[in-house]
């Protein structure tokens, strides 16, 4: 049985002070134990309904008594949900202080209503953020309570990860909002006059709608954003930058790009003016940009004049930074000089901190290096991003930095080719792999891992693809791996977790490396227990088979194992071996031993003979 807000207060008479204030507290009880009812608090149903009647006692509200009793006799004849709702409405309750609030706070809540609940202060606000986790809407409305928004003793700022949409309008002693909120895009604090500090981490597109709160203004937030700095950078920029920037804060800055009206202000409103200005045929642009299916993919192509490094005229590798005594001041020269790469990567990693929609990054030969870190704090927040390419950037150890964050993404294929990652790197991929859920396609060809000063690297990687539990495609090509790597990847004595014990992972490409004949039987020694591996590139390995011995010992290691593709191209094996081997593949009808290019490479090669003769003629 349910009874409305508007029926309970329309069933009290004129009473005096005292009794009106306890027939305001019975309603208020009254809702908060119905709205605990409905989330499965039974335990705090039953309190705020047994308050409730206590109030109507004192309240002499006769007709509440009976309704309440209904309530608190039928706890034990009806079945009761067993998760809490996501969406908790708990408005206009005066009793609802901190400690009420509690119960209905948990890990799963989308969206809470608070408006007008003076009892709430700033302790309530953190908890909040500490405890719903995925929480996407909150409204303050006139909260009067609440003195600030802030973190705890260590932390200056709350922090909301998932927060989209806040409200805090008409909180008339609100002075301080201290808030990282990496995913906020709309805030609403109208009529906050008092509020005069404000530290906020929110993406460039936040709208702000602050309406007579008269010390929240435009200047006031480009400078808390940094947006000057920023727009120095954009205005370096040539046309093609400037066209990939704004694809990335096209989906979260559309009507700012379109010029449409705006209610309120976004701090980076300046900054993508600045953009739209350095572009050429601005409006074919914005034509492509409005009639695009999907702006899902997005590739950052750096020119080969662009890579140049003759210092005055250019001031990094990544692009061109011309100084020009018309459009550069002397305080930029600073900045471009020190952080030239940085400053450009820098505004890459803004538009992906507002991005919501991109799954596909291609950074590859952007020359990042070091820069890699500034990606750091975008990825941390990014839900999106399933295929990243930061292959040929020359990352080195910087990587450490960045697979720390990457663990927590939802990252299916990753390519690290050619970024000379160090021990250090490859030490917090490992830890990142172990740990990691989603990753099924890895590159990590061309990293010098091997040899037998980084042994290390082999062990390390071994112990993480054993207990990688996702991973289906791994390449390891070109790193210089020997025979005690491919042991050590394989099986290692000392530890139960090797690519021996992994169950996922189907394809591995080993190619180019220099583990030879004897690293071949360790290796595949190593995965005779493995029934998950069945593609195996081990071409160009310095692999020497020219004996029938050498047969027996290879069929005895395929034996038990689960490959189907073996590719052994591009090795010294001989013509008699050659023949031993497809003699193998008839003993065992699933598995194909690769010894030679193949006849679809030698077609490839004669057309292209072809062509070249006919262009001589």
């Amino acid at each position: 049985m349910s009874v409305s807000s508007s029926s309970i207060g329309s069933c009290y008479p004129t009473k005096p002070k005292e009794e009106e204030k306890d027939a305001i507290s019975c309603e208020d009880y009254y809702k908060l134990g119905s709205i605990a009812e409905r989330n499965g608090l039974i335990e705090d149903a039953k309190k705020h309904f047994t308050a409730a009647l206590k109030q109507a006692n004192a309240s002499k509200v006769d007709d509440m008594k009976s309704i309440i009793r209904a309530r608190l006799n039928h706890f034990d004849t009806v079945i009761y949900p067993s998760d809490p709702s996501n969406v908790i409405n708990l408005s206009n309750i005066s009793i609802l202080d901190d400690k009420k609030l509690k119960p209905f706070l948990h890990k799963n809540l989308t969206k809470l209503i608070l408006n007008g609940c003076p009892s709430i202060t700033k302790s309530s606000v953190r908890i909040i953020g500490e405890k719903c986790l995925e929480l996407q809407i909150l409204a303050l409305r006139e909260c009067s309570n609440i003195s600030s928004i802030t973190g705890g003793l260590l932390l200056k700022l709350a922090i909301f990860r998932k927060l989209e949409h806040l409200d805090i309008s008409d909180c008339q002693n609100l002075k301080i909002l201290g808030l990282i909120a990496p995913h906020l895009k709309i805030l609403k604090a109208y009529n906050d006059k008092d509020l005069e500090i404000l530290d906020l981490k929110a993406p460039l597109s936040v709208k702000i709608e602050a309406e007579n709160a008269v010390k929240i203004k435009a200047e006031t937030l480009e400078k808390l954003f940094g947006i000057e700095k920023l727009i120095r950078i954009a205005q370096q920029l040539d046309s093609n930058y400037c066209k990939f920037i704004l694809k990335l804060f096209y989906p979260s800055m559309k009507d700012v790009i379109l010029n449409a009206d705006i209610k309120g202000i976004i701090p980076g409103e300046r900054l993508i003016k600045t953009l739209l200005d350095r572009i050429d045929k601005k409006e074919e642009f914005i034509e492509e940009l409005k009639t695009a299916d999907s702006l899902s993919e997005v590739k950052l192509t750096v020119s080969e004049a662009d890579k140049i490094t003759d210092y005055p005229m250019s001031f990094g590798t990544t692009l061109q930074f011309v100084y020009d005594p018309k459009k550069t001041s002397k305080r930029d020269l600073p900045l471009l000089r020190k952080f030239p790469i940085e400053a450009t990567i820098l505004l890459v990693a803004k538009a992906l901190e507002t991005n919501a929609v991109v799954s596909k990054l291609d950074l590859s030969s952007c020359m990042i290096g070091k820069s890699v870190g500034v990606l750091e704090h975008p990825f941390k927040n990014n839900y999106t991003i399933t295929h990243l390419d930061l292959s040929d950037n020359n990352i080195g150890a910087e990587f450490m930095f960045l697979a720390n964050v990457l663990k927590d993404t939802p990252l299916k294929y990753l390519n690290l080719r050619s970024n000379r990652i160090t021990a250090k790197g490859i030490a917090a991929l490992a830890a990142f792999l172990i740990t990691n859920r989603t990753m099924t396609h890895l590159d990590l060809s061309e990293n010098n891992l091997g040899g037998n000063l980084l042994h290390e690297n082999a062990i390390s990687l071994g112990q993480a693809i054993g207990k990688n539990k996702s991973l289906t495609h791994l390449c390891l090509s070109g790193n210089k791996f020997n025979y005690s790597d491919a042991k050590a990847l394989a099986k290692q004595p000392l530890t139960s977790s090797s690519l021996a014990k992994n169950s996922s992972l189907t394809h591995l490409d080993l190619s180019a490396n220099e583990i030879g004949f004897f690293g071949l039987c360790l290796f595949l020694q190593g995965l005779e227990t493995n029934q998950a591996l069945t593609h195996l590139d081990l071409s160009s390995n310095q692999i020497e088979c020219n004996a029938t011995k050498r047969i027996e010992i290879l069929k005895n290691n395929l034996k038990n194992n689960a490959i189907v593709m073996l590719d052994l191209s591009e090795n010294k094996i001989t013509a008699d071996v050659q023949k031993a081997l497809k003699r193998l593949e008839e003993s065992k009808p699933n598995l194909q031993v690769k010894t030679t290019f193949g006849e679809f490479v030698e077609k490839t090669l004669d057309s292209l003979k072809e062509e070249f003769s006919d262009s001589e003629d």
